[in-house]
């Protein structure tokens, strides 16, 4: 068996990165984890995504690229790239930065106090890698566009026998000074020269069934160690499955855009857009606008260059376009939803636009291809407060459409595209209403499709005299197809929910649409009022149906505090195997208690081989290192193929407040 420790470590960055500044004292730290990083000051308030293992998509492109490829010097190797230059020599690395020098070797490896030392080995080069073969441990570099990976990869334990966490010792001389942060996740690498400091943070680990190992780093003088839990882990140990690879922001940006409010990713991952709700457009304010962006060939960078800008030119102030957004599998068609927009007299009516790919590709466009509306559509109904598109048919939230007299009840509409493409319209094909609805349930506030299957949110209803306890509702399309007014197939509530939960604050289904997960972003647990947890449904033998049906598992953060608002926001990716899961209101630390809204976090759970069950252990967390406070990252997330997105609508851009941003990152695969 192979237990596998990889960690990025050395990489200086040029684009992610914030600043900290406070008198003569300055904090420069890259937007990734295990690295030292070196790049211009942009904004203490944005922030940078501390996402564990950038490793595997850079060294890959490294692989691409001979320029990354590790030259040999004698009985040395060299490594260049992202403005830092590494020489391996026998037992040790030497990295030059502009900050200054910086020397690593590792001394000794083992479990706790009880470390076997190294002696010098000569470094053997492969391409863009670079290893140091002790035995049963190698200690491996891979380099690329985004930095240089430091790993270990034990062959086997360490010891037979042992007392304490596995231990890699690492020791550090030169121009800097290893500070270790309070929950012991991170450090700071402070200059003796009090120049730049460089930063090295995010560390974790993971076994073959994605349970997250206890790790954490401690500081002794000028050595570090890596110390893992690896009590009960099943072998190999996987560090770090995500990797942040790029920030997105607009080069049109402004405050108070709140640009990443809303986010979706294709199904390949190579197509993200991102709205900005409360754009100035124009002379109007909050009208409203939705950005689109396509991966590189070589893929994601931060850039503010967007491939496309959509707004609607009869649009007004206050629409909010893009209060939600939608793209088709293939990228080919977005679908905005405009809940403030006046139809006719009707004020806050709501409506959808819809915009077709031209032949060579997205532009910026003012002329939507379609616009929907309700037939039976009414003052404050908010149509288009939540969309979904399954290629066939949109799916669209009004939760303040009155039924049978009950205000803000809600409902869904389906519009179906026409076998001649999408056109204007004011007829939907049917309307989805639940049988037991009541006033202010307010169905519709969050929605998710996927191949003639809907599930809406009624985030609000009462559920066995339990006020906003919520639930959801599942729809699966007639033979016949989508028509007339259409009442749920099953009904989904937790099992455990109690009132002001808020069941259905986020929902999403998986593409073989036999497993559904919903965010209850208020939900109580262990006391801790508003931390918020998610509940995952697996379709029963018989098909979507039944009320009420029970989740299979629930997902709670093992590090969760009071009002987080986990489930705020929740994605499946395209083979449904992993959920992703927004706590915009978390705080930075996973030690630090409650002290008001944190800038907030994304979970990864990965799908366990026996199926779906209830846990605390995420399988990864990604953090806004050094962001301020109410930045809301993970208010929306965006999870297909190997492209986690978030956004993080708060974030200050180069002084912007609000402006707000989206953080890409990739999976190993």
């Amino acid at each position: 068996m192979k237990y596998r420790i990889a960690i990025m470590l050395l990489a200086l960055m040029t684009a992610v990165a914030y600043a900290q500044v406070s008198g003569a004292d300055k904090t420069v730290a890259a937007g990734t984890n295990h690295q030292a990083a070196s790049s211009p000051a942009v904004s203490e308030a944005e922030g940078a995504l501390t996402d564990a293992a950038r490793a595997n998509i850079s060294a890959a492109l490294g692989q691409e690229d001979q320029s990354y490829k590790i030259s040999a010097q004698g009985d040395q190797l060299r490594a260049e790239g992202a403005g830092l230059t590494a020489v391996f020599k026998s037992g040790s690395v030497h990295f030059r930065a502009a900050q200054g020098d910086l020397g690593m070797s590792l001394v000794g490896y083992g479990y706790g106090d009880a470390l076997r030392t190294t002696a010098g080995v000569t470094p053997r080069s492969d391409q863009n890698r670079v290893e140091y073969r002790r035995g049963a441990l190698t200690e491996w570099y891979e380099n690329g566009p985004l930095g240089l990976e430091q790993g270990f990869t034990f062959a086997e334990p360490p010891a037979k026998k042992h007392t304490g966490p596995l231990t890699v010792a690492l020791a550090f001389s030169g121009d800097f000074q290893p500070v270790a942060d309070k929950d012991q996740t991170q450090l700071t690498l402070q200059s003796r020269h009090q120049a730049q400091n460089l930063y090295y943070g995010g560390l974790a680990s993971y076994d073959a069934t994605g349970k997250e190992l206890r790790t954490w780093l401690e500081v002794h003088r000028n050595q570090v160690q890596l110390k893992v839990d690896d009590s009960g882990a099943t072998y190999p140990v996987v560090v770090d499955p995500w990797v942040q690879i790029a920030r997105l922001t607009t080069s049109d940006g402004a405050k108070y855009d709140f640009f990443g409010n809303s986010i979706s990713v294709s199904h390949d991952g190579k197509t993200i857009v991102v709205a900005a709700a409360f754009k100035k457009v124009g002379n109007n304010l909050q009208q409203g606008a939705v950005y689109v962006f396509v991966q590189p060939t070589k893929g994601w960078v931060n850039t503010a260059a967007f491939k496309a800008k959509l707004t609607d030119g009869n649009g007004k102030a206050g629409d909010n376009f893009g209060t939600s957004v939608a793209l088709s599998a293939d990228a080919k068609t977005i679908v905005v939803g405009v809940p403030q927009a006046t139809v006719g007299t009707n004020v806050y009516q709501g409506l959808i636009d819809v915009y077709v790919q031209p032949t060579g590709g997205w532009v910026t466009s003012t002329a939507p291809t379609a616009q929907l509306t309700a037939s039976d559509g009414a003052p404050y109904d908010w149509l288009g407060s939540s969309v979904s598109f399954d290629n066939q048919s949109v799916v669209a939230g009004a939760y303040g459409h009155m039924v049978n007299n009950n205000p803000y009840q809600g409902a869904a509409y389906v519009f179906t595209r026409p076998s001649a493409g999408w056109q204007t319209t004011n007829q939907q094909n049917a309307e989805l209403n639940s049988s037991d609805g009541q006033a202010w349930d307010l169905f519709g506030y969050s929605i998710s499709s996927f191949n003639g299957t809907a599930v809406v949110g009624a985030v609000q209803a009462t559920v066995n005299g339990d006020v906003s306890q919520g639930a959801s509702y599942v729809y699966v399309e007639p033979s016949s197809g989508w028509a007339n007014t259409l009442t749920e197939n099953a009904k989904l509530v937790a099992s455990d929910g109690i009132s002001e939960d808020l069941f259905g604050s986020a929902v999403a289904i998986s593409s073989d649409t036999k497993s559904i997960v919903v965010g209850a972003e208020a939900a109580n647990v262990g006391g801790n009022g508003g931390q918020g947890a998610v509940y995952v449904f697996v379709q029963p033998s018989g098909g979507w149906s039944g009320e009420p049906l029970n989740e299979t598992a629930k997902l709670t953060a093992s590090d969760g505090v009071q009002e987080d608002y986990f489930g705020s926001s929740v994605a499946f990716n395209f083979s449904a195997n992993t959920i992703a899961v927004g706590a915009p209101l978390a705080p930075y630390s996973n030690t630090q208690k409650y002290i008001g809204p944190g800038p907030g976090r994304v979970y990864t759970y990965a799908k366990p081989s026996g199926g779906w069950a209830t846990t605390s252990t995420y399988t990864q967390e990604v953090a806004v290192s050094g962001g301020k406070n109410g930045a809301e990252f993970g208010i929306s997330v965006g999870l297909n193929t190997n492209t986690l997105a978030a956004g993080a609508l708060g974030a200050t851009i180069a002084g912007k407040t609000d402006q707000g941003a989206v953080f890409v990152s990739g999976q190993k695969k």
